[in-house]
């Protein structure tokens, strides 16, 4: 499967992109281009950004609970 990934240089900025190709062969017969097809680049969402965060909150507090309950099985 064809494909092709970008360098860091060509990376774009957030909006709205329309891509398209054709095809060319070896004795370079070209075919039509296709259709454009819309595809958006953006940054996370809010709502992904508040979830990830909590997520690692909870794990913060899990993590300082069982290090807590812990450290007071060795005392005593």
């Amino acid at each position: 499967m064809p494909e092709y990934t970008l360098t860091d240089s060509e990376g774009l900025t957030k909006g709205n992109y329309y891509w398209r190709v054709r095809a060319v062969d070896g004795a370079d017969n070209q075919s039509e281009w296709t259709n454009g097809q819309l595809f958006k680049v953006s940054g996370l969402n809010w709502w992904l950004i508040l979830i990830i965060a909590s997520a690692a909150i909870v794990v913060i507090i899990i993590i300082w609970r069982l290090v807590s309950v812990s450290r007071k099985s060795e005392w005593k």
